[in-house]
């Protein structure tokens, strides 16, 4: 028998995945700077915004409509990958990126589709 999340469970692993991206966003790069990065960092991007929005949604689904949910966690995703750039403006040898945003807001779209998808 699948035991159920409880509310508590998935609001600490958005909380959890929140200060995880948090962390990753604001440590120092090692080796020379942002011009040794590739397009994987625009994957990591996508995957941490993404799934953060999608973590929004699996939290709340049964405690806000739908509809509203939706929005607010396309607005809260591209709203984290805003501030998420700009506090990368004052790491020493990390630098604001327009395509690791778009990277972001891609991905909290294409997780928040999914989502939808999904029912309930």
């Amino acid at each position: 028998m699948r035991k159920e999340i409880s509310f508590l469970e998935k609001f600490l692993y958005l909380i959890n995945w929140t200060f995880l991206v948090l962390i990753l966003l604001t440590i120092p790069m090692s080796g020379g700077g942002v011009e040794h990065i590739t397009f994987i960092d625009k994957i990591v991007h996508f995957f941490m915004f993404g799934i953060f929005s999608y973590l929004i949604i699996f939290t709340f689904v049964n405690r806000i409509n739908k509809h509203l949910l939706h929005v607010l966690a396309i607005f809260l995703g591209i709203g984290y990958a805003l501030v998420g750039e700009y506090l990368q403006s004052f790491i020493p040898s990390r630098d604001v990126s327009e395509a690791d945003f778009l990277a972001g807001v891609v991905g909290v779209i294409c997780f928040v589709a999914i989502a939808s998808r999904g029912g309930k």
